[in-house]
């Protein structure tokens, strides 16, 4: 069963949203959404980096929103698909390439994010209206945990911001490796969406590179401004990630905000209806952190 699109905001239509492609090393392409603020004179704008969380697309749930909000800020905001997702190329987050999924692995997750920087600083989206040396990173739980691991490895952007953000991306025990064994592949809840599958390739490239892949080293490393943004009542992803995330961090720079009585995805669902007070605080949050920490 297909997932359902998110909504057009009512913002749509102020901006200009702009389909992408490009091709990996390895051949498959990743597909992504550029959308720019309305033209404001010629000076190029800062961007921000959108990466999805566990088994999302770049549809789901608050993402265009939240693209939508930051474009409107004066960001422009890019999001995108894994290349090694197989997902279908309308939207609906479906996986029409199971053979293509089988690659995909947390290496090539950050194989993905320094294609896109790279295409940034060589000028190649936006048609020279991005401003390449004001790139912030924005994800969201499994995605934030890949934005802190990228600015680790990739310095250079100016700001990081984790939305319910995992601690480790190694979330399997002893069940959970016996059920790849025996069936080469593990289905993952998603949400009210049809399970997502996992392979063997993943969970070998997460302890083949443990230490590339922990997120306590990486976010203990950074050394540009990080804000944390946690739902007390987060399911998945608990309140522990994100204190354990905030202790390994440089406390000069890095800020934490708690949020009570709400949860992984701030009140949002998939498909997206509508905003709403949790959704609307932290977006507001997230722009004037941005705001406040990129160089003018």
């Amino acid at each position: 069963m297909p997932h359902e699109r998110t909504l057009e905001p009512e913002l749509t239509g102020r901006f200009g949203r702009t389909a992408f492609v490009l091709r990996t090393h390895t051949g498959p392409a990743l597909r992504g959404e550029l959308v720019l603020p309305p033209a404001q004179g010629a000076a190029p704008v800062p961007a921000v980096l959108l990466i999805g969380g566990w088994l999302k697309f770049k549809e789901w749930g608050f993402y265009r929103y939240l693209a939508q909000a930051l474009a409107q800020r004066g960001y422009a905001a890019i999001s995108f698909d894994a290349s090694h997702a197989g997902l279908s190329e309308n939207g609906d987050g479906v996986v029409v390439d199971p053979e293509l999924a089988r690659a995909l692995t947390p290496s090539s997750m950050l194989a993905d994010l320094a294609l896109l920087r790279g295409a940034l600083e060589r000028g190649e989206l936006g048609e020279g209206r991005i401003d390449a040396r004001r790139v912030a990173l924005v994800g969201h739980s499994m995605g934030a945990a890949l934005a802190i691991l990228h600015a680790g490895e990739n310095p250079g952007c100016f700001a990081l911001v984790g939305l319910s953000s995992m601690a480790t991306l190694d979330r399997f025990g002893p069940a959970d490796e016996r059920e790849l064994e025996r069936h080469g592949f593990l289905d993952l809840p998603n949400g009210a969406a049809p399970a997502r599958r996992i392979y063997p390739g993943w969970l070998a490239d997460l302890r083949a590179q443990r230490a590339r892949f922990s997120v306590a080293s990486a976010v203990a490393r950074l050394s540009v401004p990080l804000l944390l943004v946690h739902g007390e009542e987060s399911q998945g992803v608990g309140i522990a990630e994100a204190e354990d995330l905030y202790h390994h961090a440089p406390k000069i720079g890095t800020r934490f905000v708690l949020l009570e009585k709400t949860g992984h995805s701030f009140g949002a669902s998939h498909p997206f209806r509508e905003s709403n007070s949790d959704l609307e605080r932290v977006l507001s949050i997230v722009r004037s952190f941005l705001d406040q920490t990129q160089p003018r």
